[in-house]
């Protein structure tokens, strides 16, 4: 039984694991629909077909919820066109309410198909057991009703689904079955859900008053008064007793409790008996480096979520900024310049400040730049190549940056205390990231740290602040990867592009990248030097990469993120999890605000 339990932990850990990959494509789909505070109960209708969903089965399935919550929430679904009312207490899925239910699971199987986290042969070793598990657990005849993972077999991706979604689809199976195998044991009391649920808070010391119940849970629908009376009851039955205005378990309630959670396992564990314990253990091992695997490719995904979110701000804002910018910069190119020169004032700025952080523009075009700014009276011309930004520079950035982040003040996306929660999480990697000991060069996130107004706005400001900070060090730790190689940035650029395939001719890259300042022949000069490094070859006219080039590319990569990743470790896996939901839900409601302008 040890085994099972240790296996079972680690497949409850994996289930969460497999979380961050599907929820930005799930939610959308909720958010899109209008259903997401009901979505439970359209997902219970959907899984009770072909029958009807009745409210008394709405009861069985989850019978510590409120009665009138659960009346409420098929109400409110049958009013938005999800279900149709067949009687008072009795529901059908509509055609709508059947595609929002798909549209849910298309999306999350989507999502788990691009994680692939251990090889094909360990998948698919790992997911015939667990079906093993399921189908012994399917057939057993105990304990009925099976609500719950007979509701889950419905979202099963099938034998060609993603091997990811299959191991998510048997561990999901098992945690709702879960729910059965523990509704079966402790219902033969006849006690009530809300006060079964009463019992086991105190049982597990999580409450002790009404009050404290109705503050643990507050998404059953139930008051503190409801909470009292079933105390009282729970007391009656001499399962309570009260002490100094707290209540604790007799010694009869603690051995009904325990006897519930060993008959929950005794249920639960039924279908385990399909392996042997040699293959349990080895399900277990399987599990735990599935769950390890997850979490580090969930974490590197963190940042493409964050850069996202940076990416939607910049939509959303275009509106307000650009008519300022447009004001004050006849033309935009020299507008990155002023801003960097208001950025670091009253230090100068020079052309090599742009090369150490963008190291693949043309020093030419910046020098460029930097005049024909000093020309339009942005920026102050202080001899040997030094600028440094005038009064109509500063008026012009300072007036772009006080539209910009009051816009972002006052608009309405998530509500503050989420809003300073997000701020302060991305604030403890910015700052875990300036103490990082590698890469010992930071030069672009001290840089930008210093680009932020002194003028205090609000946490979207921050937010955004703390965002262009990571875009820094991002680059700082990507520069502290190649630049070890000994190869100039136009050149390293260049087989950047022939690696990912999105640029494989001296022209093509020239026109992918004309804000740069090299022509084609230039990179046909990198093209060559690449090929003779041995990183390239030449194929009918194109170049792609060599196996030492795709082993070498890599190698960067993977310390790119070496790099970057190690500040974002500094957060638990709790933390992460937050700074992922609240990134999602900002994104997208940043997107619907974009949508709706």
């Amino acid at each position: 039984m040890n085994e099972q339990k240790q296996t079972w932990s680690a497949a409850v850990a994996a289930m969460q694991a497999f979380a961050p990959f599907y929820q930005e494509g799930t939610r959308r789909v909720l958010q899109n629909s209008g259903v997401a505070n009901d979505w439970f109960a359209l997902y219970l209708a959907r899984s009770a077909e072909p029958e009807p969903f009745t409210l008394p089965r709405f009861q069985a399935m989850s019978p510590y919820n409120d009665r009138t919550q659960q009346a409420g929430a098929l109400a409110r679904l049958a009013e938005k066109g999800m279900l149709v009312a067949i009687s008072e207490d009795a529901y059908r899925l509509t055609e709508a309410g059947r595609s929002v239910a798909a549209s849910f699971f298309q999306a999350a199987h989507e999502g788990l198909a691009t994680v692939e986290p251990l090889p094909a042969a360990d998948m698919a070793r790992l997911n015939m057991l667990l079906r093993r598990i399921v189908e012994a657990t399917l057939s057993s005849p105990e304990p009925q009703p099976q609500y719950a993972l007979c509701g889950s077999r419905w979202t099963d991706p099938g034998a060609d689904g993603a091997p990811a979604a299959i191991a998510d689809q048997y561990i999901t199976d098992l945690y709702y079955y879960r729910d059965d195998a523990h509704l079966a044991s402790w219902r033969p009391y006849d006690v009530s859900g809300h006060a079964w649920e009463a019992l086991t808070l105190i049982w597990r010391d999580q409450a002790g008053t009404a009050a404290e119940l109705a503050e643990s849970l507050p998404n059953r629908g139930h008051t503190a008064e409801r909470y009292a009376e079933a105390l009282q009851q729970l007391a009656t039955r001499g399962w309570l007793e009260e002490v100094d205005g707290r209540y604790c378990l007799t010694a009869e309630a603690r051995q009904v409790r325990e006897a519930a959670e060993a008959e929950t396992d005794r249920y639960f564990y039924i279908g385990w008996s399909a392996l042997s314990q040699v293959e349990v253990v080895e399900l277990g091992h399987l599990l735990s480096r599935l769950g390890d695997n997850l979490q580090q490719a969930a974490l590197k995904r963190l940042w493409p979520l964050a850069n996202s979110v940076s990416q939607a701000i910049s939509v959303v804002t275009r509106a307000p900024v650009n008519p300022i910018l447009a004001q004050h910069f006849s033309d935009g190119r020299l507008f990155p310049v002023t801003q960097w020169a208001r950025g670091i004032a009253p230090e100068p700025l020079a052309a090599g400040h742009f090369s150490r952080r963008y190291p693949y523009i043309n020093p030419h075009t910046v020098n460029d730049r930097l005049n024909q700014a000093s020309e339009a009276g942005l920026l102050k011309r202080q001899g040997d190549g030094n600028f440094t930004v005038s009064e109509r520079g500063q008026l012009a950035i300072d007036s772009a940056n006080d539209v910009f982040y009051r816009y972002l003040t006052d608009l309405d996306t998530l509500p503050a205390e989420d809003l300073e929660t997000l701020a302060n999480l991305l604030d403890r990697v910015v700052h875990t990231s300036l103490e990082a000991a590698e890469p010992g060069d930071k030069w672009a996130l001290a840089n930008i740290h210093r680009f932020h107004p002194d003028v205090a706005y609000g946490p979207l400001a921050r937010i955004d602040q703390h965002l262009d900070d990571l875009n820094a060090f991002r680059d700082d730790a990507h520069l502290a990867a190649w630049q070890p190689y000994e190869i100039d940035g136009r050149s390293w650029e260049t087989f950047t592009f022939a690696w990912r395939g999105e640029a494989q001719t001296a022209e093509e890259l020239a026109q992918k990248l004309p804000n740069r300042g090299y022509s084609a022949g230039d990179y046909a000069a990198s093209l060559a030097e690449l090929v003779e490094r041995g990183w390239l070859a030449e194929v009918n006219g194109r170049y792609r990469p060599t196996e030492e080039g795709q082993r070498l590319r890599q190698a960067v990569e993977e310390a790119t993120d070496h790099y970057f990743y190690a500040p974002w470790a500094g957060l638990d896996q709790n933390d992460q999890a937050r700074l992922r939901h609240l990134l999602i839900q900002l994104k997208l409601k940043l997107e619907q605000l974009a949508e709706t302008e």
